[in-house]
This record gives C-alpha cells, sequence and structure tokens, in this order.
C-alpha cells in the first residue's frame, strides 16, 4: 500500500491521475492531453514514464504528449510505440475511485457504462479493443448515412463490424456483471450487497437466441434504418444502449439511496471487483488500485472493513488523504510505502 498524505492542493491526485494515464484511456479525471499541459511550462509537452515489474522481468512503459501544441498522446513499451491504447491493457490495468466518481449513480447511463467497461477490462483485456472497435464503426456508419450517395457495400461492412463488436461486448458484460453480483453476495463484511442488472434488447436477444441470433437481429436492423425518416424512430438497440443498474438489497434502486449509501455501494462494487481480479491467475499484466480520498467518506467500522480487505490483495494499492493519522491507519494493517506532500509555497 502506498499512502500518499498532505494538505489541500499538494497534488495528491496529481501522482495518482500519473499513474492512471499508463492504462487505456484518458486517466482518472477523465482530462484532454492538452488540459493536462503545466501552465507554468506550455512550451515542454508533458510524460509519464515507469517500470513495471512482471514476473518475466522489469518492463519500461511511458507515455507523453507527441508536442506542445498537439492534441495527441504516444505510448510506448520497451521503447516501442504502441498502435492504440488498447495494446496498454496486455500488461497494466487500474481501477480507481475518486470524489467525482460519487455521483454515478444520478448520472445517464453514458457514465455508468463507461464504469462498467473499465471493470469488464480488468477481467477481459481484449475488452478495450472491442469497445474501440465498436465505437470508430459507430461514427463512420453516421457520417456514411449523412453522405447523400452513400455506398451500400461500405455500410454492409460497417454494419457486420458493429454487429460482431456489439454482441461481444455485451457478452462480456453479462459475464462479468453476473460473476460481480455473485461476489458482492457472498462478500463477508458491512458493505452492501448489491445487487447489479445490465438491461437491454441486444442483452434480451443473446438470453433467448444466443449470440448468433443476436447478431442477426442487430444487423437486419441496422440495414432497416438507413434513411433519415427510419433513423429518427429508432429504438434502444446496440452495446451503445445498454442499460446498467445498481440495487440494494430489498430492490432498491441505487439513485434513490441516500448519498452515503451510494458511496459505500460504489466502494464495494470496486471492492468485489478487485476480489475477483485476485482470484484470476494474470501473471503477465500489472493491476493497480487507486483511491483517491475515499477514506476520509467512511465511517469507523467501514473503514476498518476496507483496510482488512486491501491488506489481502495481491497488488499494489495507492491510497491518498489529507489527515496524517491515515498513516497510522494504514501502518497498523500493513508495511506501506508512505509519501508526505507539503503545502506549496
Amino acid at each position: 500500500i502506498v499512502a500518499v498524505v498532505g494538505p489541500n492542493g499538494t497534488g495528491k491526485t496529481n501522482l495518482l491521475e500519473a499513474v492512471s494515464l499508463l492504462t487505456p484511456g484518458r486517466g482518472l479525471r477523465g482530462a484532454r492531453v492538452e488540459e493536462m499541459q503545466a501552465t507554468a511550462t506550455p512550451q515542454t509537452p508533458w510524460r509519464v514514464a515507469a517500470d513495471i515489474t512482471l514476473p518475466s522481468g522489469v518492463l519500461d512503459v511511458q507515455t507523453h504528449r507527441v508536442s506542445s501544441t498537439s492534441p495527441r498522446r504516444l505510448i510506448k513499451i520497451a521503447d516501442h510505440p504502441l498502435k492504440t491504447h488498447s495494446e496498454l491493457s496486455e500488461y497494466l490495468y487500474a481501477l480507481w475511485l475518486t470524489p467525482q466518481m460519487e455521483t454515478l449513480f444520478l448520472e445517464g447511463n453514458t457514465a455508468r457504462r463507461r464504469f462498467l467497461d473499465r471493470l469488464v477490462l480488468g477481467l477481459k483485456p481484449r475488452h478495450g479493443a472491442h469497445v474501440s472497435a465498436y465505437e470508430k464503426a459507430l461514427r463512420e456508419r453516421q457520417k456514411l448515412l449523412e453522405t447523400p450517395s452513400h455506398q451500400t457495400g461500405w455500410l454492409d461492412g460497417l454494419e457486420t463490424i458493429l454487429a460482431r463488436e456489439g454482441v461481444q461486448i455485451v457478452e462480456n458484460r453479462l459475464e462479468v456483471v453476473a460473476r460481480l453480483t455473485q461476489a458482492l453476495e457472498t462478500a463477508p463484511g458491512p458493505f452492501p450487497k448489491a445487487r447489479l442488472e445490465l438491461d437491454g434488447v441486444l442483452e434480451g436477444a443473446i438470453g433467448t437466441q444466443g449470440p448468433a441470433g443476436a447478431f442477426q437481429l442487430f444487423k437486419g436492423w441496422m440495414e432497416r434504418h438507413r434513411l433519415p425518416h427510419q433513423r429518427a424512430t429508432e429504438f434502444a438497440l446496440g452495446a451503445h444502449k445498454s442499460l446498467w443498474r445498481a440495487f440494494f438489497p430489498g430492490d432498491i434502486p441505487a439513485h434513490q439511496a441516500s448519498t452515503g449509501q451510494q458511496k459505500i455501494l460504489l466502494m464495494s462494487i470496486i471492492l468485489g471487483a478487485c476480489q475477483l481480479h485476485a482470484l484470476q491467475d494474470v501473471q503477465e499484466r500489472c493491476f493497480l488500485l487507486l483511491l483517491d480520498d475515499v477514506m476520509a467518506h467512511l465511517d469507523a467500522t467501514h473503514r476498518r472493513a476496507f483496510l482488512e480487505t486491501v491488506v489481502h490483495f495481491p497488488f499494489q494499492v495507492w491510497l491518498t488523504g489529507t489527515e496524517v493519522d491515515l498513516l497510522a491507519e494504514v501502518s497498523a494493517e500493513t508495511s506501506a510505502a508512505h509519501i508526505l506532500l507539503t503545502a506549496p509555497p
């Protein structure tokens, strides 16, 4: 466990964000490349590098902004550039919890699906590549449909990709939701034993017709919804329309729960996903859990249960906090590396 302690504004979240950028995506804040540029040094592109220790040896991983004016960033492993960000998930995976995520159950379906896909990525490293291919084909199909003289052959190809990748994405989600729900039901301790549910037309089709039937349903539907007046009456179908919900015991929807209940529910889901990852025999992959100022939001009972759980995880956990007491609590459970930050001048 790495405990990062210091007053507000000393850069604790910056450290976690830097670590999170060594994984696919935009990091824990979801910021664009140019938004992460230091205002004090606008001409010097930012860079993050780390040595990742795996059973086969130490892996050099780095990512950096291409230039001070570019919106792109480059990722290298052992000094070899990666073609896509999703390739990183074969080597590194990070799951995080930040104060900004506490409203997850009050936000729209898009935010919850994005969170679910990160959970799935922890158990299925190729999931990110499926999501990227799906989203790219979805954008290209929409752009092609807006072209007056679009070519049917191109549309057929894109819709085949969408149907194939969409069914695979939903299959992955359904499997992880089922496994995670079971893990939450059997987990000891005071955290809520939530029930998770994934709903949608494609999900239902996989359940009744199997993946092959769902593929044909999705592809046939897209072929019948190409004209503007047809697209305007589309019903919710596709991996980008999945609805992910969480329920407290007694089938109480998470969005109807109190703020405190939503916080511990989210933490329960995070811990459950970590438990599933700990059970996986993944030797050549580094896993990280990044927790930004979450201890301050827990009562003594949940804080103790949380520490007793994470101390047994076979991977690195980063914690931030503003109070020095955090060091004593963490040290009481395990030997920890401490990073003390002081207030800026």
